[in-house]
């Protein structure tokens, strides 16, 4: 864990971001309006929650794997595969990689476990936090600056090693100009740390988050606060994985899931309430 300080920033992004990234007027839309949002001391995992730490949760509870996994298959679209699960997610990891095909739900469980045990208030971590985690500081679109040079020095995403092996199109702007080595996860904490000291925040796996889902900022709670009105059957997504390109790979991002749904690029990452 990281003990972050309480801090003041911007969330969410403006036009000026919409129309470097070229984003689509949806998403434009969730990430509006920008707010100003102050945030109160918390501890964040430096890293998602990898297959090991889940394992222990898993055999602890006698959590079951679930009814299958959404992956992506090449020239098939996103498709449940019902063999796969947080075990075997459809490509090769070791128990230093993050945990994925997991639910909120399994999140969710995995946080109220872990505050049983040691009597620490872990949790998931609200929308707000999160993205007050990932920014560390920074003003611009990305912790590091404006540009995406530097991408894969910095994260995980979709670089030539996914396009290749999943068939990606040169043409496809979505993707990186670049090589991490990676073709799906990364062993946890395998890229540059953010000014917070905090690794993986835009790459390698999504990461489930408190919030219920709204379409956009507006009403949204300024104190850091979980926004826990709205669609509450889907939850906030935050981040970007190894399989995001520019425009997800941002701080500012925001998109969904069903509680109940698993995705192999779907994970987490726990946070401690400090002094509350």
């Amino acid at each position: 864990m990281i003990a972050l300080p309480s801090g003041r920033y911007i969330a969410g992004s403006g036009a000026d971001e919409h129309r470097h990234e070229g984003l689509a007027p949806e998403m434009a839309m969730r990430e509006s309006p920008q707010r100003p949002v102050s945030v109160g001391a918390f501890a964040l995992g430096k890293t998602e929650v990898t297959r090991a730490q889940y394992r222990a949760f898993a055999r602890a509870t006698n959590r079951p794997a679930g009814d299958g996994c959404w992956s992506w298959h090449v020239e098939r679209d996103w498709v449940k595969d019902p063999a796969m699960n947080w075990q075997n997610p459809g490509f090769e990891q070791d128990d230093l990689h993050p945990v994925v095909c997991v639910t909120w739900s399994d999140a969710e469980a995995y946080v109220a476990w872990l505050a049983a045990r040691t009597g620490k208030a872990y949790r998931l971590p609200s929308e707000a936090e999160w993205e007050y985690a990932a920014r560390a500081g920074a003003e611009t679109t990305r912790p590091w600056g404006d540009g995406l040079s530097e991408m894969c020095l910095q994260e995980n995403v979709s670089d030539y090693g996914h396009r290749l092996k999943y068939r990606i199109g040169a043409e496809d702007r979505f993707a990186f100009v670049c090589a991490d080595g990676q073709a799906e996860t990364a062993p946890a904490g395998s890229f540059r740390p953010n000014a917070f000291g905090l690794l993986d925040m835009l790459g390698n796996v999504f990461e489930w988050t408190a919030d219920c889902w709204n379409e956009t900022h507006q009403g949204a709670p300024g104190d850091g606060r979980p926004r826990l009105t709205g669609d509450c059957e889907t939850r906030v997504r935050k981040g970007g994985s190894w399989m995001s390109g520019a425009e997800t790979a941002r701080p500012a991002f925001r998109d969904r899931n069903t509680v109940e749904g698993r995705g192999n690029m779907l994970g987490f990452r726990v946070a401690l309430s400090l002094g509350r």
